[in-house]
């Protein structure tokens, strides 16, 4: 053999032996990249847990961030790997099957992370967890009507976006169910033809009539207040309950233009108060008559009013009344029940007007047993028990006030006489602490959260001695004591 020979074949050799020594190198590097992807994905694991239960979304996008990073790294790994299985290890006197272990690895770690990043395995049915959080929610002080109310709107976007698992939902299921919402009637429910319907049903049949005969659609508050709130309510709940990615985080549903502007509802007038007292005073049942002229002097929402009992009313101080709704319900029975109110703000002593002693109320207080219903009617009695008291007698007062030609639909209602003693009170100087918790408004500052929780003595007092508006006629009230 040659001395070229020689040489050659001392190059090849060396070749070989720095190509076996580099193969060696990488399937090393593989497998410790394994072993800390392993610690990392234990690491990552955890902390990704820890971050969707606090629901920190910045905390969440630098997570996923990092996986994605692993992630790349790892894919360029396999790639290496696997390119060095298939073109080089015949080369090397090395069987290709030495390189299936590192790169099967590799695809198990990120099929794991992708599961990750995309939810984890499938959560429970959106339907199959409305029962127990509505529970949680009662359990919270949130009036079992209000969740009620929030579980049927939840409902109807099962309707619209089909049942799934929890961590299905994404964000365009969101936005598209608003832009549908943005097209259905505001009394569709009321409608015979699209009461039975979805709300997709609700909007197309609304969509079909000429222009001039459509319907009002929802307001943009109502869309986002009392359909879309729910489901941010809940989801944000599930995702830290079962470790999901909350699909609301981060994101911003928005309300559709063609939805319509709210209506700002308006504080009656002095003259629309006085009309509408002037046929009240004449009702024969107790709650057509007081509840107009009780609402603008206390500030009361109707369906606290219309559950009082005899015994809620009392004397604070000589002569100063008040109704506490911090107190039960009591059954015939004699048995205690939860009082229904919105909120937990709601449980409250408010102060009742001075007026409301000499145009007789007091006294037909007084008559009151304490179990009974101070308005009697809008309960009903024996089989002919009203459901919804709230919702029947918010009917009924708002039927009179169109008959005395005051009823403007959303501006002017009966619910206008909070906005009616909101100035009655500001007009009177009233600190807004006190006149908020008269009326059962959340304290919404730090600073108004110190102090007194409930009216002291020397509040209700005030309340009770406020001047209300000048030209208010109280006349017809008054020669209604007369002539008992």
């Amino acid at each position: 053999m040659s001395s070229l020979d020689t040489s050659e074949n001392n190059e090849r050799d060396q070749l070989i032996s720095d190509l076996q020594e580099m193969l060696v190198t990488v399937i090393s590097d593989a497998e410790t990249a394994i072993e800390q992807a392993d610690e990392r994905r234990e690491l990552e694991l955890k902390s990704l847990a820890l971050k969707l239960r606090t629901a920190e979304f910045e905390k969440q996008r630098l997570m996923n961030e990092r996986l994605a990073r692993l992630g790349e790294a790892i894919h360029t790994l396999q790639n290496t790997a696997g390119e060095i299985g298939t073109n080089d290890a015949h080369l090397m006197g090395l069987p290709q099957a030495e390189t299936n272990p590192v790169e099967g690895r590799l695809n198990h770690i990120e099929s794991m992370i992708e599961s990750l990043i995309s939810g984890g395995p499938p959560k429970p049915l959106l339907a199959s967890v409305l029962d127990r959080w509505r529970e949680t929610k009662i359990k919270q002080g949130v009036a079992q009507r209000n969740v009620d109310g929030q579980i049927n709107r939840i409902k109807n976007f099962i309707e619209f976006a089909g049942e799934r698992p929890l961590n299905e939902y994404k964000f365009l299921d969101f936005q598209e169910y608003a832009n549908v919402l943005g097209r259905v009637p505001a009394d569709w429910r009321r409608l015979p033809q699209m009461r039975d319907g979805t709300v997709m049903e609700a909007a197309e049949y609304n969509d079909q009539l000429p222009p001039k005969r459509r319907h009002r659609v929802f307001t943009k508050v109502t869309i986002s207040e009392k359909y879309l709130s729910p489901l941010r309510s809940i989801f944000r709940d599930m995702a830290g309950q079962h470790d999901f990615p909350n699909p609301f985080l981060g994101v911003s549903v928005r309300v559709p233009v063609v939805a319509r502007e709210s209506v700002e509802r308006q504080p009656l007038a002095t003259d629309e108060l006085n009309r509408w007292f002037r046929q009240a005073a004449h009702e024969v049942r107790a709650d057509l008559k007081w509840l107009p002229l009780l609402a603008t002097v206390t500030g009361a929402r109707l369906a606290e009013l219309v559950f009082l009992q005899g015994k809620d009313v009392l004397e604070i101080t000589p002569g100063v009344w008040a109704a506490d709704l911090e107190k039960p319900l009591e059954n015939v029975e004699g048995e205690e029940e939860e009082r229904p109110t919105k909120n937990k703000g709601s449980k409250r002593l408010f102060a009742l007007h001075d007026v409301l002693k000499e145009v007789g109320f007091i006294d037909y207080v007084l008559t009151r047993r304490d179990d009974d219903w101070v308005f009697p009617h809008a309960h009903g009695k024996g089989t002919s028990v009203v459901k919804d008291p709230a919702s029947a007698a918010s009917k009924r007062v708002n039927r009179r006030l169109k008959e005395v030609g005051i009823h403007k639909e959303y501006e002017s209602t009966f619910h206008s006489t909070r906005h009616s003693a909101k100035d009655i009170m500001r007009d009177g100087a009233v600190p807004e602490h006190t006149h908020d918790m008269q009326t059962g408004h959340v304290t919404k500052t730090v600073a108004r959260g110190y102090g007194a929780k409930r009216l002291r003595d020397k509040d209700v007092e005030l309340l009770a001695a406020l001047p209300l508006p000048e030209g208010l006629d109280l006349s017809p009230y008054l020669k209604s004591v007369k002539r008992r």
